[in-house]
């Protein structure tokens, strides 16, 4: 990672080795600890000034002792030679690949990129390489940019292929039946700058199968087998030329409601909760992030666990009592100010309305399977009910959907992660965090309270937002 950075280095192993070493316990007092085995890294010529400039020690003291150091060399050190000669090249085989096992993150630095594990669609002998397109992000009018997207969906999994598990059962799953999914997410706003507010207003009719009710499914239906076919054509295209047995599903809709927050998409092929909302982030107290959060102007309260002895919630997130954070922030989907789309009640859709949308996209893009969840009342359990009997005596389509009870008094269950609420009071949460906001620069603030310019008490190596060790009588 440092070389990348321009600083070449040099690793010493086991300066000192494995072994138990007196130190200090909860009661300061020096009790034995077994201690891996420590090493050394060594920078050394003028390597020490990039580390210097781009990376730096955390600790202030540290940091001092470094300038002072540097501030005091008489002569200009030896300067680095990025320099080397590439005798020849020889094959050695494929690079086993292994799962992410690295403790706490579970995620580890892949040559510059973070990676991780997925566990989004896992079975018992095999696993699923996905990628995900944000169609929030594309214009519905420009076939050549959607179909560009949805190519690299599918070579990205498509080039997984090659990968050779170490598993045996894994390899033999593989063999069985390679498995692939193209995703995406943001479908709902996709139709809506597709369809226009029209369509949004078919939506709060229950999607009833008018002359414009089916003329607004077939363009549905269109998008959704285009797509569905690039991403076969795509995979099947490079399976043919790399000598790879063939998947015969290629398409999915994965669960996305954490990924559909980086580009404010509505999550999968669900609506998303409002026009407007308050978004509600979980934080341990005193997060960087969090902090960084707070000088940005966002508000900050104590988390639904936060209760005073009487089970009252907490207000004040600075009170002792207090161990989570919730920042809010105040969002707006990107078609909120469309002329009439302020008038759409997106919480009134019905069960069935959210099924026959759910059965559109299984019916005509998946052919794994398709995430859902759809969100009823009471009085709708019946016309529920009935519609998937009949969708499955009709052999309509595969059918897998989770069923959420929907909640309309937001004081039954108070700080949710996704509040409603009215321009109004959109409009007036934004001014409010402009006029808390001490910093225009959120990167900076991060860096305030994530590089040592604050220092925190408790072990280095803590993966947790609490100290483990018992508190001193």
């Amino acid at each position: 990672m440092l070389g990348r950075l321009g600083i070449l280095c040099s690793i010493y192993q086991s300066r000192r080795p494995e072994g138990y070493r007196l130190l200090p316990n909860s009661q300061r007092e020096l009790s034995p600890y077994f201690c891996k085995a420590q090493h050394e890294l060594v920078i050394a010529n003028d390597n020490l000034f990039v580390y210097q400039d781009l990376i730096g020690f955390q600790e202030p003291s540290k940091a001092e002792k470094l300038r002072e150091l540097l501030s005091s060399y008489r002569w200009t050190p030896n300067p680095e030679r990025f320099t080397v000669t590439v005798q020849s090249l020889v094959a050695d085989g494929v690079e086993a690949v292994y799962d992410c096992t690295v403790p706490g993150p579970n995620r580890f630095d892949a040559n510059g990129l973070i990676v991780h594990n997925c566990g989004e669609i896992i079975g018992s002998d095999f696993h699923c390489n996905l990628s995900e397109v944000h169609l929030n992000q594309l214009d519905p009018q420009d076939f050549e940019d959607q179909d560009r997207a949805f190519r690299a969906g599918a070579l990205s999994v498509a080039s997984l292929l090659n990968h050779e598990f170490q598993e045996p059962r894994y390899r033999e799953s593989r063999q069985l039946d390679p498995i692939v999914g193209v995703s995406f997410t943001g479908l709902f706003d996709f139709f809506v700058h597709a369809l226009g507010v029209d369509w949004l207003r078919w939506w709060e009719e229950g999607r009833p199968e008018t002359m414009r009710g089916l003329d607004f499914k077939e363009q549905e239906k269109q998008y959704l087998i285009r797509w569905r076919d690039v991403v076969h054509h795509t995979v099947w295209d490079y399976c043919d030329r790399q000598g790879v047995r063939r998947p015969n599903r290629c398409t999915t809709v994965q669960p996305a409601g954490t990924k559909s927050l980086l580009t404010n998409a509505s999550p999968g092929w669900h609506p998303p909760k409002a026009q407007r909302f308050i978004r509600r982030i979980t934080f341990g107290k005193n997060d960087p992030v969090a902090l960084a959060c707070l000088e940005y102007g966002y508000s900050i309260v104590p988390s639904q666990s936060d209760k005073d002895a009487q089970g009252n919630l907490l207000n004040d997130p600075f009170d002792t009592r207090c161990t989570e954070w919730l920042v809010e922030m105040p969002v707006e989907v990107p078609w909120a100010n469309l002329p009439g789309a302020d008038q759409i009640q997106i919480e009134s859709f019905s069960a069935l309305a959210q099924f026959d949308f759910y059965m559109q996209v299984q019916k005509y893009y998946t052919t794994h399977n398709t995430s859902s969840t759809i969100e009823l009342r009471e009085h709708e359990i019946e016309a529920l009910g009935e519609r998937i009997y009949n969708t499955i005596a009709q052999d309509e389509g595969y059918i897998s959907s989770a069923l959420l009870a929907r909640f309309d008094d937001l004081q039954t269950f108070p700080r949710l992660p996704f509040e409603p609420i009215s321009k109004e009071r959109y409009d007036q949460m934004v001014q409010e965090v402009l006029q808390r906001r001490r910093t225009d620069d959120f990167h900076q603030a991060l860096l305030k309270y994530d590089q040592g310019l604050l220092s925190e008490v408790g072990p280095a190596g803590c993966d947790s937002d609490k100290c483990m060790f018992p508190e001193v009588k």
